[in-house]
């Protein structure tokens, strides 16, 4: 009858008798050389420090052996913040005190249905908080923007695209800028600035021959010349 590996208590197939492979017998003789090695205590205090290999003191004298700056200045953080919380009226909020079926957003500072909130682990903002902030985000560190110099923006635009003037339903209208300079033009919702300005290279000359295009098409010509030829 075979016997468990004592490694990874895989069946032992003979003619080995202990270990299944090579790997597992290494790993044996690795555990057994750790087990007979003295731990060396703690550098600063001499007590025991953890298991964990590369640690020289335990997590106290580790601490006492950081830079006093580096200690005063996360004291003094932890002390502001401790300050703010307490002037804003807020306390730290445990799971279990959460309303039944609500979770609270970090962002709007009040508790709200489960379903408000993205579905993923341990969400810090409701759905719309975190739409809101993903767009200050892209404004600030794309465009170089506030959200107020956008608001102005759209509302120097009446609301609406600068080139077909529509008037997005669901999506914000895009910040459209010079990919060369970084010059903001305006705001145009994503077919003009993709399928107007985009496929049209950003040039004005393409732009001007699709209006004469679409204004005196070619085949119209031919189509008025070859009636007054047959007439």
């Amino acid at each position: 009858m075979a016997n468990p590996c004592g490694v990874c208590a895989e069946e032992v197939q003979p003619p080995r008798r202990l270990y299944c492979s090579d790997p597992c017998k290494a790993e044996a003789v690795r555990r057994s050389d750790n087990a007979r090695r003295p731990k060396k205590p703690c550098a600063g205090c001499g007590g025991e420090k953890p298991s964990e290999g590369g640690r020289k003191y335990c997590p106290a004298c580790a601490d006492q052996r950081r830079p006093v700056w580096e200690r005063e200045s996360a004291r003094r953080k932890n002390e502001r913040r401790a300050e703010e919380r307490a002037a804003e009226g807020r306390t730290r909020r445990w799971r279990k005190d959460y309303p039944e079926g609500q979770a609270w957003c970090a962002r709007c500072s009040q508790y709200l249905p489960i379903a408000d909130f993205p579905a993923r682990d341990r969400p810090r903002y409701c759905t719309d908080c975190e739409a809101n902030y993903a767009h200050e985000y892209r404004l600030r560190t794309v465009y170089g923007m506030t959200v107020n110099e956008y608001d102005a923006l759209l509302e120097i635009q009446g609301g609406s695209c600068a080139v077909c003037q529509s008037v997005p339903r669901t999506r914000r209208l895009a910040v459209d800028h010079n990919h060369k300079t970084g010059e903001i033009r305006g705001l145009l919702c994503t077919r003009c600035n993709h399928k107007v300005i985009g496929a049209a290279h950003e040039r004005s000359d393409i732009l001007r021959r699709a209006a004469a295009y679409l204004d005196d098409p070619p085949a119209r010509v031919r189509s008025v010349a070859h009636l007054e030829a047959a007439a």
